[in-house]
């Protein structure tokens, strides 16, 4: 990210907005690629590390990079124990994810794993009960699988 000072955010601000169609879709395939350079967050695994269960063989606060880890906790037969609150945030953070990745994985593949992103797609839209541990841990559990089964389709460096 590149931190920029009041005089040059001045300055940007005061110019007049694009409205051509051709430079706002430049400006918009510029900020995907951005998006693809940044890669995924840490708190994405947190996430998944979450929905899936503890991992019995992770070091406690071990940094969780690459998709390897999470595969393992597919595994698990151990139910996470979450709050209403952490299940809403971990929705959340998931929807916040399939748009991320939705937009990001056509340019880090060399085929669009549409089925998988389709998925990701229904998951997204469907609202369970999260006061009803019944209901709310096997939707984050079939989204958290769903979203490892991109990550792993992009590849180990995400």
């Amino acid at each position: 990210m590149v931190a920029v000072d009041q005089i040059t955010a001045a300055v940007l601000l005061s110019q007049p907005a694009a409205s051509e169609v051709g430079t706002i879709q430049q400006y918009l395939s510029c900020l995907r690629r951005s998006l693809v350079a940044e890669g995924i967050s840490d708190d994405l695994y947190d996430a998944l590390d979450k929905a899936l269960g503890e991992d019995p063989d992770a070091a406690p606060g071990a940094l969780r990079r690459g998709v390897w880890p999470v595969l393992r906790r597919r595994r698990s037969d151990r139910a996470p124990s979450l709050t209403v609150e952490e299940a809403t945030r971990i929705c959340d953070r998931f929807r916040r994810a399939t748009t991320q990745l939705v937009q990001v994985v056509p340019y880090r593949v060399s085929w669009t794993p549409t089925e998988k992103l389709h998925l990701l797609r229904v998951l997204r839209g469907q609202r369970p009960n999260l006061r009803d541990p019944v209901e709310y841990v096997p939707y984050l559990r079939r989204y958290a699988l769903a979203i490892v089964d991109v990550l792993d389709a992009m590849g180990d460096d995400t």
